[in-house]
């Protein structure tokens, strides 16, 4: 049976589903599986040393919001949603450093001009 988004399954809506994440390497596997097995604590901490080095304070101010809702609420809050926040700002880091890149890129090819 495939899941959609309003699908409901053996009785349970598609959010309640436990989904099995599948990896690629070994290495995907013992990432996901370091931040898995921290607290909730250390998972806040993470995306938080995560936040420091974005360059662009509208995205970082956009996380660093749903990181304090979540923060705010930790005895309600699930794990997995803070393990969902870890992993968008993890890949958003990634961008963020590309970004960082092609600025330090563009300064130096200015440099080499003047």
């Amino acid at each position: 049976m495939m899941i959609f988004n309003e699908v409901v399954l053996k009785g349970m809506q598609r959010s309640d589903v436990k989904q099995t994440i599948v990896y690629v390497t070994q290495d995907e596997m013992c990432r996901a599986e370091d931040i898995t097995k921290q607290t909730k604590v250390i998972i806040i901490e993470r995306i938080k040393e995560l936040l420091s080095q974005f360059v662009v304070e509208d995205i970082q101010t956009n996380f660093l919001e749903k990181l304090s809702l979540l923060e705010n609420k930790r005895q309600n809050t699930k794990k997995d949603d803070l393990i969902e926040l870890y992993y968008a700002v993890e890949k958003e880091a990634s961008e963020q450093e590309n970004i960082r890149f092609a600025v330090q890129s563009d300064v130096l090819e200015d440099d080499d001009y003047a």
